[in-house]
Protein backbone atom coordinates (compact mmCIF):
# COMPACT_ATOMS: atom_id res chain seq x y z
CA UNK A 1 0.00 0.00 0.00
CA UNK A 2 2.11 2.81 -1.29
CA UNK A 3 2.43 6.01 0.56
CA UNK A 4 1.42 8.92 -1.62
CA UNK A 5 3.16 11.75 -0.82
CA UNK A 6 6.24 12.14 2.06
CA UNK A 7 7.50 14.98 3.55
CA UNK A 8 10.89 14.00 2.54
CA UNK A 9 9.89 13.60 -1.27
CA UNK A 10 8.00 16.86 -1.02
CA UNK A 11 11.63 18.79 0.67
CA UNK A 12 13.87 17.27 -2.18
CA UNK A 13 11.26 18.84 -4.96
CA UNK A 14 11.56 21.73 -3.08
CA UNK A 15 15.28 21.98 -3.18
CA UNK A 16 15.53 20.41 -7.19
CA UNK A 17 13.47 23.64 -7.90
CA UNK A 18 15.19 25.88 -5.35
CA UNK A 19 18.70 24.95 -7.50
CA UNK A 20 17.20 25.07 -10.49
CA UNK A 21 15.51 28.71 -10.04
CA UNK A 22 19.25 29.85 -8.91
CA UNK A 23 20.67 28.29 -12.00
CA UNK A 24 18.18 30.05 -14.48
CA UNK A 25 18.54 33.60 -12.56
CA UNK A 26 22.24 33.32 -13.27
CA UNK A 27 22.22 32.63 -16.64
CA UNK A 28 19.40 35.27 -16.97
CA UNK A 29 21.85 37.97 -15.60
CA UNK A 30 24.91 36.24 -17.73
CA UNK A 31 22.89 36.93 -21.16
CA UNK A 32 21.87 40.25 -20.11
CA UNK A 33 25.27 41.04 -19.67
CA UNK A 34 26.84 39.36 -22.60
CA UNK A 35 28.79 36.85 -20.71
CA UNK A 36 30.50 39.23 -18.55
CA UNK A 37 29.06 38.24 -15.43
CA UNK A 38 28.95 41.03 -14.08
CA UNK A 39 25.55 41.06 -12.70
CA UNK A 40 25.37 37.37 -11.87
CA UNK A 41 25.03 38.32 -8.13
CA UNK A 42 21.46 40.30 -9.37
CA UNK A 43 20.69 37.00 -10.92
CA UNK A 44 21.62 34.67 -8.18
CA UNK A 45 19.44 36.82 -5.73
CA UNK A 46 16.49 36.83 -8.16
CA UNK A 47 16.68 33.59 -8.14
CA UNK A 48 16.85 32.83 -4.54
CA UNK A 49 13.74 35.42 -4.41
CA UNK A 50 11.45 33.57 -7.41
CA UNK A 51 12.28 30.14 -6.20
CA UNK A 52 11.30 31.03 -2.74
CA UNK A 53 8.15 32.89 -3.07
CA UNK A 54 6.62 29.74 -4.93
CA UNK A 55 7.90 27.50 -2.64
CA UNK A 56 6.21 29.40 0.28
CA UNK A 57 3.10 29.74 -2.12
CA UNK A 58 3.07 25.80 -2.02
CA UNK A 59 3.50 25.39 1.65
CA UNK A 60 0.85 27.74 2.32
CA UNK A 61 -1.70 25.35 -0.32
CA UNK A 62 -1.32 21.75 1.55
CA UNK A 63 -4.74 21.25 1.85
CA UNK A 64 -4.98 22.35 -1.76
CA UNK A 65 -5.68 18.92 -3.84
CA UNK A 66 -5.22 17.93 -7.50
CA UNK A 67 -9.09 17.99 -7.65
CA UNK A 68 -8.89 21.14 -6.15
CA UNK A 69 -6.49 22.54 -8.73
CA UNK A 70 -8.05 20.84 -11.96
CA UNK A 71 -11.41 22.59 -10.95
CA UNK A 72 -10.02 25.99 -9.90
CA UNK A 73 -8.23 25.53 -13.53
CA UNK A 74 -11.51 24.53 -15.36
CA UNK A 75 -13.41 27.94 -13.60
CA UNK A 76 -10.38 30.12 -14.53
CA UNK A 77 -10.80 28.86 -18.09
CA UNK A 78 -14.39 29.82 -18.06
CA UNK A 79 -13.83 32.89 -17.07
CA UNK A 80 -11.58 33.92 -19.75
CA UNK A 81 -13.53 32.27 -22.06
CA UNK A 82 -16.39 34.91 -21.00
CA UNK A 83 -13.67 37.58 -21.08
CA UNK A 84 -12.45 36.84 -24.06
CA UNK A 85 -16.09 36.96 -25.69
CA UNK A 86 -16.98 40.37 -24.10
CA UNK A 87 -13.87 41.25 -26.24
CA UNK A 88 -14.52 39.78 -28.97
CA UNK A 89 -17.97 41.97 -29.06
CA UNK A 90 -15.92 45.24 -28.70
CA UNK A 91 -17.50 45.51 -25.10
CA UNK A 92 -14.35 47.85 -23.55
CA UNK A 93 -14.68 50.17 -26.61
CA UNK A 94 -18.23 50.89 -26.44
CA UNK A 95 -17.68 52.08 -22.45
CA UNK A 96 -14.77 54.05 -23.66
CA UNK A 97 -17.21 55.55 -26.26
CA UNK A 98 -20.28 55.06 -24.22
CA UNK A 99 -18.96 57.09 -20.50
CA UNK A 100 -16.49 59.38 -23.19
CA UNK A 101 -13.23 58.26 -21.06
CA UNK A 102 -11.00 59.30 -24.59
CA UNK A 103 -12.20 62.67 -24.56
CA UNK A 104 -10.66 63.04 -20.21
CA UNK A 105 -7.36 65.32 -20.82
CA UNK A 106 -3.88 63.89 -18.90
CA UNK A 107 -1.52 66.78 -19.32
CA UNK A 108 -2.79 68.91 -21.32
CA UNK A 109 -3.78 66.11 -24.13
CA UNK A 110 -6.33 63.75 -24.75
CA UNK A 111 -6.28 60.03 -23.44
CA UNK A 112 -4.76 57.34 -25.61
CA UNK A 113 -7.92 55.19 -26.22
CA UNK A 114 -5.33 51.64 -26.61
CA UNK A 115 -4.38 52.44 -23.30
CA UNK A 116 -7.82 52.69 -21.61
CA UNK A 117 -8.72 49.68 -23.50
CA UNK A 118 -5.67 47.92 -22.32
CA UNK A 119 -6.83 48.62 -19.01
CA UNK A 120 -10.47 47.81 -19.34
CA UNK A 121 -8.90 44.23 -20.97
CA UNK A 122 -7.08 43.78 -17.76
CA UNK A 123 -9.32 44.49 -15.35
CA UNK A 124 -11.83 42.41 -17.08
CA UNK A 125 -9.59 39.33 -18.00
CA UNK A 126 -8.62 39.21 -14.10
CA UNK A 127 -11.62 40.16 -12.40
CA UNK A 128 -13.33 37.03 -14.30
CA UNK A 129 -11.17 34.80 -14.33
CA UNK A 130 -11.23 35.22 -10.59
CA UNK A 131 -14.82 34.91 -10.33
CA UNK A 132 -14.70 32.09 -12.42
CA UNK A 133 -12.27 30.41 -10.11
CA UNK A 134 -13.96 30.93 -6.77
CA UNK A 135 -17.66 29.63 -8.29
CA UNK A 136 -15.54 26.52 -9.96
CA UNK A 137 -14.46 25.67 -6.41
CA UNK A 138 -17.41 26.27 -4.46
CA UNK A 139 -19.02 24.39 -7.31
CA UNK A 140 -20.12 20.11 -6.50
CA UNK A 141 -19.43 17.58 -8.97
CA UNK A 142 -22.96 16.79 -9.97
CA UNK A 143 -23.95 21.12 -10.84
CA UNK A 144 -20.38 19.98 -13.42
CA UNK A 145 -22.21 17.16 -14.30
CA UNK A 146 -25.20 19.55 -15.59
CA UNK A 147 -23.12 21.93 -17.10
CA UNK A 148 -20.97 19.71 -19.01
CA UNK A 149 -23.45 16.28 -19.60
CA UNK A 150 -22.03 12.84 -19.08
CA UNK A 151 -18.75 13.94 -18.11
CA UNK A 152 -17.25 12.05 -15.16
CA UNK A 153 -14.52 10.08 -13.82
CA UNK A 154 -15.54 5.88 -14.86
CA UNK A 155 -14.75 5.28 -11.36
CA UNK A 156 -17.40 7.12 -9.78
CA UNK A 157 -19.88 6.37 -12.53
CA UNK A 158 -19.24 2.38 -11.61
CA UNK A 159 -18.67 2.03 -8.05
CA UNK A 160 -18.66 5.30 -7.03
CA UNK A 161 -16.41 7.71 -4.96
CA UNK A 162 -13.65 5.54 -2.44
CA UNK A 163 -14.32 4.72 0.51
CA UNK A 164 -12.46 5.50 3.88
CA UNK A 165 -12.18 2.89 6.38
CA UNK A 166 -12.50 3.46 10.19
CA UNK A 167 -10.63 1.34 12.60
CA UNK A 168 -13.90 0.00 14.18
CA UNK A 169 -15.15 -1.24 11.04
CA UNK A 170 -11.78 -2.95 10.52
CA UNK A 171 -12.19 -4.19 14.56
CA UNK A 172 -15.32 -5.58 13.50
CA UNK A 173 -15.02 -8.34 10.83
CA UNK A 174 -17.70 -8.08 8.95
CA UNK A 175 -15.78 -6.22 5.96
CA UNK A 176 -14.25 -8.78 3.69
CA UNK A 177 -17.63 -10.65 3.73
CA UNK A 178 -19.56 -7.93 2.88
CA UNK A 179 -16.99 -7.00 0.04
CA UNK A 180 -17.53 -10.65 -1.05
CA UNK A 181 -21.17 -10.24 -1.47
CA UNK A 182 -19.95 -7.13 -4.02
CA UNK A 183 -22.59 -4.77 -1.93
CA UNK A 184 -19.25 -3.15 -1.57
CA UNK A 185 -17.11 -3.07 -4.75
CA UNK A 186 -15.34 0.72 -4.36
CA UNK A 187 -11.51 1.50 -3.79
CA UNK A 188 -11.00 1.09 -0.43
CA UNK A 189 -8.70 3.85 1.51
CA UNK A 190 -7.11 2.68 4.63
CA UNK A 191 -5.40 5.80 6.09
CA UNK A 192 -1.48 5.60 7.94
CA UNK A 193 -3.22 6.60 11.66
CA UNK A 194 -5.64 3.54 11.44
CA UNK A 195 -3.51 0.52 11.11
CA UNK A 196 -0.84 2.94 13.71
CA UNK A 197 -4.06 2.75 16.07
CA UNK A 198 -4.49 -1.24 15.67
CA UNK A 199 -1.19 -1.66 16.39
CA UNK A 200 -1.65 0.24 19.66
CA UNK A 201 -4.80 -1.83 20.50
CA UNK A 202 -2.48 -4.92 19.92
CA UNK A 203 0.32 -4.27 21.81
CA UNK A 204 -2.18 -2.77 25.02
CA UNK A 205 -2.02 -4.44 28.14
CA UNK A 206 -5.77 -4.93 28.33
CA UNK A 207 -6.86 -8.20 27.28
CA UNK A 208 -10.15 -6.81 25.95
CA UNK A 209 -8.07 -3.77 23.57
CA UNK A 210 -5.36 -6.35 22.60
CA UNK A 211 -7.66 -8.85 21.10
CA UNK A 212 -9.66 -6.20 19.52
CA UNK A 213 -6.27 -4.91 17.68
CA UNK A 214 -5.55 -8.23 17.22
CA UNK A 215 -8.95 -8.93 14.96
CA UNK A 216 -8.36 -5.46 13.06
CA UNK A 217 -5.06 -6.65 11.76
CA UNK A 218 -6.78 -10.27 11.10
CA UNK A 219 -8.96 -8.38 9.41
CA UNK A 220 -6.84 -6.00 7.50
CA UNK A 221 -4.65 -8.94 6.22
CA UNK A 222 -7.54 -10.73 4.64
CA UNK A 223 -8.35 -7.52 2.62
CA UNK A 224 -4.73 -7.42 1.66
CA UNK A 225 -4.45 -11.38 0.57
CA UNK A 226 -7.75 -10.62 -1.56
CA UNK A 227 -6.90 -9.71 -5.25
CA UNK A 228 -10.74 -8.39 -5.84
CA UNK A 229 -9.77 -5.67 -3.08
CA UNK A 230 -8.02 -2.28 -4.06
CA UNK A 231 -6.44 -0.63 -1.33
CA UNK A 232 -4.60 2.28 -1.01
CA UNK A 233 -2.82 4.42 1.93
CA UNK A 234 -2.93 7.91 1.54
CA UNK A 235 -0.87 10.57 4.50
CA UNK A 236 -1.89 14.21 4.37
CA UNK A 237 -0.81 16.84 7.19
CA UNK A 238 -4.21 18.03 7.42
CA UNK A 239 -4.36 16.88 10.99
CA UNK A 240 -2.47 18.19 13.59
CA UNK A 241 -0.66 15.79 16.43
CA UNK A 242 -3.00 16.68 19.13
CA UNK A 243 -6.04 16.14 17.18
CA UNK A 244 -8.24 13.11 17.72
CA UNK A 245 -8.96 9.44 15.93
CA UNK A 246 -12.57 10.88 14.64
CA UNK A 247 -11.23 14.46 13.63
CA UNK A 248 -8.06 12.57 11.23
CA UNK A 249 -10.67 10.28 9.84
CA UNK A 250 -13.00 13.19 8.70
CA UNK A 251 -10.48 15.47 7.65
CA UNK A 252 -9.21 12.24 5.58
CA UNK A 253 -12.30 12.03 4.01
CA UNK A 254 -13.02 15.63 3.32
CA UNK A 255 -9.52 16.38 1.95
CA UNK A 256 -10.18 13.37 -0.12
CA UNK A 257 -13.49 13.76 -1.10
CA UNK A 258 -14.49 10.19 -0.17
CA UNK A 259 -17.41 8.44 1.59
CA UNK A 260 -16.58 6.83 5.52
CA UNK A 261 -17.34 3.60 5.76
CA UNK A 262 -18.21 2.88 10.03
CA UNK A 263 -20.41 1.35 12.41
CA UNK A 264 -19.02 3.71 15.31
CA UNK A 265 -22.62 5.71 15.70
CA UNK A 266 -20.53 8.76 17.73
CA UNK A 267 -18.44 8.83 14.42
CA UNK A 268 -21.13 8.85 11.65
CA UNK A 269 -23.16 11.29 13.35
CA UNK A 270 -19.83 13.94 13.70
CA UNK A 271 -18.88 12.93 9.81
CA UNK A 272 -22.92 13.56 9.12
CA UNK A 273 -23.05 16.98 10.51
CA UNK A 274 -19.85 18.08 8.71
CA UNK A 275 -21.35 16.57 5.04
CA UNK A 276 -19.76 13.22 4.90
CA UNK A 277 -21.16 10.79 3.24
CA UNK A 278 -21.46 7.86 5.51
CA UNK A 279 -21.94 4.52 5.01
CA UNK A 280 -23.38 2.58 8.54
CA UNK A 281 -23.57 -1.32 8.70
CA UNK A 282 -25.67 -0.48 12.03
CA UNK A 283 -27.94 1.71 9.00
CA UNK A 284 -27.62 -1.33 6.79
CA UNK A 285 -28.37 -4.44 9.61
CA UNK A 286 -31.50 -2.31 9.86
CA UNK A 287 -32.63 -1.53 6.80
CA UNK A 288 -31.77 -5.46 6.14
CA UNK A 289 -34.27 -6.57 9.39
CA UNK A 290 -37.29 -8.52 8.84
CA UNK A 291 -40.34 -6.55 8.94
CA UNK A 292 -43.15 -8.25 11.26
CA UNK A 293 -46.60 -7.16 10.81
CA UNK A 294 -49.49 -8.51 13.13
CA UNK A 295 -51.33 -11.70 11.03
CA UNK A 296 -48.23 -12.60 9.05
CA UNK A 297 -47.74 -16.13 8.40
CA UNK A 298 -44.05 -17.23 8.91
CA UNK A 299 -42.64 -20.55 9.48
CA UNK A 300 -40.09 -21.48 12.22
CA UNK A 301 -38.06 -23.75 13.92
CA UNK A 302 -38.80 -23.91 17.54
CA UNK A 303 -35.51 -24.17 19.23
CA UNK A 304 -35.89 -23.74 23.02
CA UNK A 305 -38.36 -23.42 25.63
CA UNK A 306 -39.87 -19.70 26.36
CA UNK A 307 -40.56 -17.75 29.62
CA UNK A 308 -44.05 -19.33 30.37
CA UNK A 309 -44.70 -22.95 30.48
CA UNK A 310 -46.68 -23.28 27.31
CA UNK A 311 -44.34 -21.40 25.00
CA UNK A 312 -41.55 -21.56 22.83
CA UNK A 313 -39.39 -19.48 20.84
CA UNK A 314 -38.05 -19.67 17.25
CA UNK A 315 -35.80 -16.92 15.68
CA UNK A 316 -36.18 -15.41 11.76
CA UNK A 317 -32.74 -15.41 9.82
CA UNK A 318 -31.69 -11.85 10.82
CA UNK A 319 -32.12 -13.25 14.24
CA UNK A 320 -35.35 -11.85 15.46
CA UNK A 321 -36.87 -13.86 17.82
CA UNK A 322 -40.66 -15.07 17.91
CA UNK A 323 -42.39 -16.06 21.26
CA UNK A 324 -45.16 -18.74 20.42
CA UNK A 325 -47.96 -19.58 22.33
CA UNK A 326 -49.34 -23.12 23.16
CA UNK A 327 -46.58 -24.98 21.46
CA UNK A 328 -44.31 -26.24 24.31
CA UNK A 329 -45.12 -29.71 22.90
CA UNK A 330 -43.80 -29.29 19.66
CA UNK A 331 -40.36 -28.18 20.43
CA UNK A 332 -37.61 -28.71 18.52
CA UNK A 333 -40.19 -28.99 15.39
CA UNK A 334 -40.40 -26.89 12.35
CA UNK A 335 -44.10 -25.45 12.25
CA UNK A 336 -46.21 -22.52 10.71
CA UNK A 337 -47.32 -19.42 12.84
CA UNK A 338 -49.26 -16.66 12.79
CA UNK A 339 -48.21 -13.10 14.33
CA UNK A 340 -50.84 -11.37 17.02
CA UNK A 341 -49.06 -9.25 18.42
CA UNK A 342 -45.78 -7.05 18.44
CA UNK A 343 -44.02 -4.75 21.07
CA UNK A 344 -41.22 -2.37 20.54
CA UNK A 345 -38.50 -2.61 23.57
CA UNK A 346 -35.13 -0.59 23.66
CA UNK A 347 -33.75 -3.62 22.46
CA UNK A 348 -35.71 -4.21 19.38
CA UNK A 349 -39.01 -6.11 18.90
CA UNK A 350 -40.52 -8.73 20.72
CA UNK A 351 -43.04 -10.48 18.67
CA UNK A 352 -45.85 -12.77 19.64
CA UNK A 353 -47.51 -15.42 17.88
CA UNK A 354 -49.93 -18.41 17.57
CA UNK A 355 -49.74 -22.04 16.27
CA UNK A 356 -51.32 -21.94 12.78
CA UNK A 357 -54.40 -23.41 12.57
CA UNK A 358 -53.83 -24.29 9.22
CA UNK A 359 -50.59 -25.98 9.61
Amino acid sequence: MPLITTKKSVMVARLIYLTFSILMGVIFAYLLDDGKGKYAWLGLILGVSVGSFFIYVESLSKQFSIRGFSTATFGLCIGLFCAWLLQTVRVPEIFVQALALHKLPVNGEAMDVGVIILGFNFILFSSLGYLGTVLALRTNQDDFSIVIPFIRFQQQDIKGRPIVCSTDILIDGRLPKLIQSTFINSHIILPPFVMDQLQLLANAPSSIKSSQGQRGLATLNLLRNDSTVSITSHKFDTSKKEDSHDTQTILTCRQLDCRLLTCDENLSQLAKIQDIKVLDLKDLTEAMRHEVYVGQRLQLTLTKPGKEDHQTIGFLPDGTMIVVNNSDHLLGSSQYVTVISTLPTSAGVMVFSELDEAS
